[in-house]
């Protein structure tokens, strides 16, 4: 207890899944709790940057992937698509007119190396509001009785908690 779990770097994806400044892509690592793996948003800001962050918002669980990313006095932020929470991409802080910014999204460490894009899980401490959705188990709810698995689906996960999903957007304002 009280204790920062930081796990391996471990490989999330190819390095061509993030083919250009603006492209997202949400990977599922494991974080050794059984079956749970961590939502990982990872985005390329620029040739020789990669940023990690939970990929589900703090606020109300919306998925991060879909966000547009935006320049706000000089910080690089993305933007929920459901209530428009501006998330800096670099710090995980809540920003917001007229408030101070509130670290309520979690950064991972993420880099580059021989053609993949590798992550360091950051599970610390303190608790993030973030924490509450980045974690979950792909295969809870595959086996529901009577339920539409699209339904299913739609309800359960979001496009950032399914294998192999892509999103490449421009980033805006961006130097």
């Amino acid at each position: 207890p009280g204790e920062a779990r930081v796990h391996a770097g471990v490989r999330a994806c190819d390095s061509a899944a993030l083919p250009h400044v603006g492209s997202k892509f949400c990977a599922q690592i494991a974080v050794g709790h059984g079956d749970r793996v961590r939502q990982v948003l990872l985005v390329r800001l620029r040739d020789n940057e990669i940023v990690a962050l939970d990929g589900m918002c703090f606020h109300a669980n919306g998925p991060l992937e879909e966000g547009d990313i935006e320049d706000l006095n000089s910080r690089t932020c993305i933007v929920c698509p459901v209530h428009f929470y501006r998330i800096d991409l670099r710090t995980g802080e809540w920003l917001e007119d007229d408030m101070e910014p509130v670290k309520s999204q979690r950064i991972h460490r993420a880099w580059e190396a021989n053609g993949a894009i590798f992550v360091e899980v950051d599970t610390g401490l303190p608790e993030l509001p973030s924490d509450l959705y980045a974690e979950v188990n792909p295969h809870e709810f595959s086996d529901s009785e009577g339920a539409d698995e699209n339904e299913l689906e739609c309800e359960q996960t979001s496009e950032c908690e399914k294998a192999g999903h892509e999103a490449n957007l421009e980033i805006d304002d961006v130097d």
